[in-house]
């Protein structure tokens, strides 16, 4: 496991989308289960439904 990942409790595959000012707007601990779903997180955090 990639050092920077273990605070917050990322598998390999998974990913975090963080806003400029340091808020983690979303979390997949491992591969996120559809597709989309990075798109739908982009759209929550923005307002501009997907």
């Amino acid at each position: 496991m990639v050092q920077h990942a273990r605070p917050y409790e990322l598998g390999s595959p998974g990913a975090l989308l963080v806003r400029p000012d340091g808020h983690i707007a979303a979390r997949w601990p491992d591969r996120p289960q559809a597709p989309a779903a990075l798109a739908e997180a982009f759209g929550r955090l923005t307002g501009v439904p997907v």
